[in-house]
């Protein structure tokens, strides 16, 4: 990675380039190679590139309907099955499908209110800054309680998903309380997540944290691009939390919620529609026991599952019937 850091227009010009090219046609093996070391570069990078797709989608759109045909990016149609999407294919995947990006409302909210209650509903990611110059940015249907004062900064995760950007204090640690794990930060970035009957997940995108679970004595030491994780079954096993290093490609993956969008990499279409679940009402319902299990790979947008559905049912020659807020998936 550069020890310079790109401005956000050079990678907002450098997205609209790969967009464009790989809308051209697909990558040989060293433009797919060049293209991943872009997106894993820069934490930026996935989501100007999701972005610059979308810009292209919605043109492509324009100039198909006619020269008196205007769009609007805030309401985007749903993803089309595409014949160069594969379950085994993660960009070309982004490349056929991001074109339904982002329609979730992201709030940036200016002044600190002092309520140490803030929540999300369902489909709302909202951002907004902590009275000590740090930054949090719920996920879907999350809440917190915080505790800022002369001595202490807790923030208590009730549910959900949270990225905190942590400014340096070292006379005030910052902590993260998610059940049975508490996360420590100086000053570094992380994400906590904390669903109900899902693993407590913690990911370090910058620096260092000490994940401390609630039997142990001894903090584990957590560092850029690795991965915390408690399940259920370990809770009540008594066992303790597993880590371990992922790849900055992983760590871009598990933040691509920031941008409205959800990341595949070989998760079984039962997982993806769990996981579309916390995003909108309409439910997706794989029919066969045998099709849920295939796995899929890609980047959709978080609140198109009818997208999503439709996209899966081509790549598995399945159909998709929409019956009393159902998506259903089937091959009969």
């Amino acid at each position: 990675m550069s020890s310079v850091r790109e401005t956000s227009s050079r990678i907002d010009d450098a997205a609209a380039d790969w967009a464009a090219r790989i809308d051209r046609g697909a990558l040989d093996g060293g433009e797919q190679a060049a293209f991943d070391a872009w997106c894993a570069s820069d934490r930026r990078c996935l989501g100007a590139y999701a972005r610059a797709q979308a810009v292209l989608a919605s043109m492509d759109r324009a100039q198909a309907l006619g020269a008196g045909y205007s769009f609007d990016h805030r309401r985007p149609e749903p993803a089309a099955s595409d014949p160069a999407f594969h379950p085994r294919q993660p960009w070309r995947a982004a490349s056929a499908l991001v074109a339904c990006f982002v329609a979730m409302v992201l709030w940036l909210v200016p002044p600190w209110t002092s309520d140490p209650a803030v929540s999300t509903v369902k489909g709302e990611i909202r951002q907004l800054p902590l009275p000590d110059g740090s930054s949090v940015t719920l996920n879907t249907a999350t809440a917190i309680q915080t505790r800022f004062d002369a001595h202490q900064r807790v923030v208590e995760l009730v549910r959900g998903e949270a990225l905190f950007d942590v400014a340096k204090d070292p006379k005030r640690p910052f902590q993260v309380q998610a059940g049975e794990l508490t996360v420590k930060a100086i000053g570094t970035s992380f994400t906590v997540r904390r669903v109900p009957g899902k693993a407590v997940q913690v990911v370090v995108r910058e620096g260092v944290v000490e994940v401390l679970h609630a039997s142990s004595a001894q903090p584990l030491r957590v560092v850029q691009n690795q991965l915390v994780e408690l399940a259920p079954r370990a809770v009540a096993a008594g066992r303790a939390p597993v880590q371990r290093t992922i790849t900055p490609q992983r760590v871009a993956r598990e933040l691509s919620w920031r941008e409205g969008l959800l990341s595949f990499e070989g998760a079984t279409l039962a997982q993806a529609a769990a996981e579309f679940e916390h995003y909108s009402d309409l439910r997706i319902v794989i029919v066969e026991p045998e099709l849920a299990s295939k796995t899929i790979t890609g980047l959709f947008a978080a609140n198109n599952p009818a997208g999503f559905a439709r996209a899966a049912a081509a790549v598995f020659g399945a159909q998709v019937n929409e019956h009393a807020g159902e998506l259903r998936i089937s091959r009969h």
